[in-house]
């Protein structure tokens, strides 16, 4: 998988036990078997016209491309299923670890209703709360719901605080996140990774890759770029690593 042409995409996937790095896109791939971590990254400042001419993924959003031009087709309960299931992945190394799908969690506001809750302890038992948040819509999370989310974790005194979507975040969401420490991951049709520098190319499916139907795309922002970090069903390190991040 290789970055739209005229960018750098940096892979740290490790692909038939061969890991391949600082690579600069030039022609068509397709994947056939995978196992580990895809990063790349995308600088805010290059302009739309400069997108919409690089012969770029026709499922990237041109004016926002960690963003998909569709949201994952999936209704909310499966939405929600499958952030759970990448939950229960993800924490299998922290210590008396609960998840939690649909909770219901007391703050100084009263009573949430939060998509996901998962508690651990650390360090012989202090125990880690981080609120989960689903958002199945059909344009970009803005920033404000981010805010609202940041509100509703100090309220209920949760240390951590990751939101998920099916339509992306807008810059101004990524941004904010990143000051206020809030994880954001996109759910996203695993085809979503697929890059080809030909617009006439064939479409893929997820078989043909080697991949699992979604994929989990972390986005976090860091000077003038978002950066993105994939994973899947059974190889959630991205996502374990960040819970056991403090």
């Amino acid at each position: 998988m290789l970055g739209p042409a005229g960018w750098d995409y940096w892979a740290g996937a490790e692909a038939r036990g061969t890991l391949a790095t600082n690579v600069r896109s030039s022609a068509s791939v397709t994947l056939e078997s995978y196992a580990g971590t895809i990063h790349f990254f995308m600088s805010l400042h290059q302009s739309r016209s400069d997108l919409r001419q690089s012969n770029m993924n026709p499922n990237r959003d041109p004016n926002a491309p960690w963003n998909p031009v569709k949201p994952a087709k999936l209704t909310h309960e499966e939405f929600e299923l499958q952030v759970i299931a990448w939950l229960q992945e993800a924490s299998g190394g922290l210590s008396e670890c609960s998840i939690f799908h649909r909770a219901i969690v007391s703050g100084d506001g009263g009573e949430y209703e939060l998509d996901g809750l998962v508690e651990f302890s650390v360090l012989g038992g202090a125990k880690i709360r981080v609120a989960v948040e689903c958002k199945h819509h059909t344009r970009p999370v803005s920033r404000d719901l981010v805010l609202n989310l940041d509100g509703r974790r100090h309220d209920i005194g949760a240390h951590k605080a990751i939101l998920f979507s099916t339509s992306g975040f807008q810059s101004g969401a990524v941004k904010i996140a990143k000051a206020r420490e809030i994880a954001l991951v996109i759910v996203a049709e695993s085809t979503f990774l697929y890059e080809t520098k030909s617009m006439s190319a064939p479409k893929v499916t997820h078989e043909q890759l080697g991949l699992p139907p979604r994929a989990g795309i972390r986005v976090w922002s860091d000077k003038e770029a978002v950066r993105s970090s994939a994973f899947f069903a059974e190889q959630c390190q991205g996502l374990a690593d960040w819970l056991e991040t403090l």
